[in-house]
């Protein structure tokens, strides 16, 4: 794990709202695989929250990590990593 996901995990993300410790645990998953394709960690960061995802309904993936999607997430960025998307 590179330094950059060591400073997400301590951010405190219940800051923007209560978050239950699954959606913690999904939220890093999804911030892991997201600093695979950009390794800044404010990129990273800044992408969960405010980039809306076409393919996925138009939702930020914070708003598909919070409605209990966070797999369909992870799953668009693998594929984006292994080249299936552009």
């Amino acid at each position: 794990m590179n330094s950059g996901m060591s400073r997400l995990s301590s951010t405190p993300l219940h800051a923007h709202g209560s978050y239950p410790a699954i959606q913690c645990a999904a939220t890093a998953a999804v911030l892991r695989w997201a600093v695979r394709i950009d390794a800044d960690d404010a990129h990273a960061l800044d992408w969960f929250r405010t980039v809306q995802i076409h393919e996925l309904g138009n939702k930020t993936a914070a708003e598909l990590v919070r409605d209990g999607a966070h797999d369909e997430v992870i799953r668009f960025l693998e594929e984006i990593i292994a080249g299936c998307r552009g």
